[in-house]
Order: C-alpha cells, then sequence, then structure tokens
C-alpha cells in the first residue's frame, strides 16, 4: 500500500468495495491501484504491481518476499 500517487509508474483510479483495518483501527478505502519502482536495501532494483494506493495513509506499508 502506497500513500503518495506520484510513486506509481503506472496508475489507474478504481472504485473498491472494501476497506482496510489497521493495527491502531483505522479504516481506510483504497482510491485506485498500480505498479510502483524501488530500490531495495541490497541495491537491487524492484517493482511490484498491483500495489493499492490509500491516501491518507500516513506511511507506505511494503512486504516483499521471494519465491
Amino acid at each position: 500500500m502506497m500513500e503518495v500517487r506520484e510513486y506509481f509508474s503506472i496508475y489507474k483510479e478504481e472504485h473498491m468495495d472494501f476497506h482496510i483495518i489497521m493495527g491502531n483501527r483505522s479504516k481506510y478505502i483504497p482510491v485506485g491501484r498500480g505498479t510502483i519502482d524501488f530500490q531495495r536495501e541490497s541495491g537491487a532494483s524492484t517493482i511490484a504491481t498491483n500495489v493499492l494506493h490509500v491516501s491518507r495513509l500516513g506511511m507506505n506499508v511494503i512486504s516483499v518476499y521471494q519465491l
């Protein structure tokens, strides 16, 4: 989940019929979905697709795993 719209290299506004509940019980509704490009601490470049845009989130939440 990303808060900042400008971080998306590909983006589509989208109406979503669900909300996300954070650990402090705050509820957020995603307003779009897209692709982001970022650099990991190892220096490797990573592309994440299907990332939710959640305005007013206050932080970006990324979970990366490798198969």
